[in-house]
């Protein structure tokens, strides 16, 4: 059955999940606590917490940037869910201007101690690379 574009902007529920899986494994991870519909707290051990925003935006834009962080305090890093999913130019030097980075296939757990939020394009490399064996 068509979404009808539910998740056009929503990640999907496994998307999600695996989100959940792999952030809540993490040995850096002391805790992860879901605050909104698409929000996360993340505690670090011996680093400051992090608070995610969860997206499937296509192509992430410099007004989808300002939207998620104008309308959720203290966002620290945007994740983007999909391995389609991508960043306008404008976007990218928008974030860099508001003190968020974007990065490609981050692991945002491992920054720095004072490092700048980040906006991720978040990769399923088990996934990824399962499906490239199918097509073998």
């Amino acid at each position: 059955m068509p979404d009808s574009g539910y998740y056009e902007k929503i990640p999907r529920p496994e998307s999600i999940a695996h989100f959940e899986k792999v952030i809540s494994d993490h040995k850096m991870v002391m805790m992860l606590d879901k605050v909104e519909k698409q929000v996360y707290f993340v505690l670090r051990r011996g680093k400051p917490a992090i608070k995610v925003f969860l997206t499937n935006i296509y192509i992430v834009s410099t007004t989808d940037v300002f939207e998620i962080t104008s309308s959720h305090d203290g966002i620290t890093c945007i994740v983007t869910m999909s391995m389609w999913n991508s960043y306008s130019s404008d976007a990218k030097e928008y974030a860099k201007e508001s003190g968020l980075k974007y990065v490609r296939d981050d692991d945002s757990i491992k920054n720095p101690f004072d490092a700048p939020p980040v906006i991720v394009n978040y990769f399923y490399h088990e996934e990824v690379k399962k499906s490239a064996k199918k097509g073998k």
